[in-house]
């Protein structure tokens, strides 16, 4: 069989794209618009071709960041979780750490989506991915030759006690853990100062803070490290949170919204049957 149908097809474009338009839904509708209808893809194998025909019924583009409230919201059987019942009385901060960007999204009370646009922010202007860059280039020059070998030496060893580096010709390991544990203090100061003075809480609120994204559980510590000192380990733990799968809430949120909605229309289906 080379023909596939897909009922239901979920995407997301970045809030620093989006917040490029006048208006976000504009975007969305293009975005999704590009995958509805016939596709072709082409399958080569050696030896073998062929030719797959796809026909996607249902195309639907979410904003990334803010999707993630579903994921804390809801689990894959639609049903509350009850974590989400932390979040009733708290507007709440989605902060995505990407290795380019970080993006924001202030949701209201109860996990409710934002209010305006205004409500919705990033940042590009300190990178993490040109922090480390900046710290091969200064620090490390003789050990990595470009940052993404830096990159996935730090996703390998930043929860071990020694971040070590082993020469490829004497053997000798080499241990990189203050080094680079600064650099990441370091970025996370500025990191936390910038988020802080993006969506300053008033002074008759609390905000809670969700850290999502690819780079969350690498700055883990650090963040921890740094809100202990600015307002002690109580503060930090009510309010300043690491999810579980910190970096698929994302595309949970996609999965939930998708069978969520597929659901409804089954359901009005069989309204209309019967």
């Amino acid at each position: 069989d080379n023909k596939v149908n897909i009922n239901y097809f979920s995407t997301m474009l970045p809030i620093w794209l989006l917040k490029k338009t006048n208006k976000f839904s504009d975007m969305q509708n293009k975005m999704a618009s590009r995958f509805e209808g016939e596709h072709q893809v082409a399958i080569l194998t050696p030896g073998f071709e062929r030719v797959i025909s796809i026909h996607v019924e249902t195309s639907k583009c979410r904003i990334e960041s803010e999707v993630a409230r579903w994921a804390i919201k809801k689990d894959f059987d639609l049903q509350d979780r009850e974590e989400a019942n932390s979040f009733k009385n708290y507007e709440t901060l989605i902060v995505d750490l990407g290795g380019g960007t970080v993006d924001l999204a202030l949701l209201q009370a109860g996990l409710q989506a934002p209010k305006s646009r205004d409500s919705l922010n990033c940042f590009a202007d300190i990178s993490y991915l040109k922090h480390i860059d900046k710290l091969r280039s200064e620090k490390l020059l003789e050990y990595f030759s470009d940052v993404r070998s830096l990159e996935e030496f730090i996703i390998k060893t930043i929860e071990k006690t020694k971040m070590e580096q082993q020469d490829g010709n004497s053997g000798k390991k080499v241990d990189l853990t203050e080094r680079i544990h600064d650099s990441l203090r370091e970025y996370t100061q500025i990191l936390l100062t910038k988020i802080e003075s993006t969506f300053p809480s008033p002074k008759d609120k609390v905000y809670k803070y969700v850290y999502i994204g690819g780079i969350a559980w690498i700055l883990k510590r650090f963040i921890e490290e740094s809100l202990d000192t600015r307002y002690g380990v109580e503060i930090r733990e009510q309010n300043h949170l690491f999810l579980h799968d910190s970096r698929k809430l994302n595309l949970y949120g996609l999965e939930i919204l998708s069978r969520h909605e597929t659901n409804a229309a089954f359901a009005l289906e069989g309204e209309k049957n019967v």
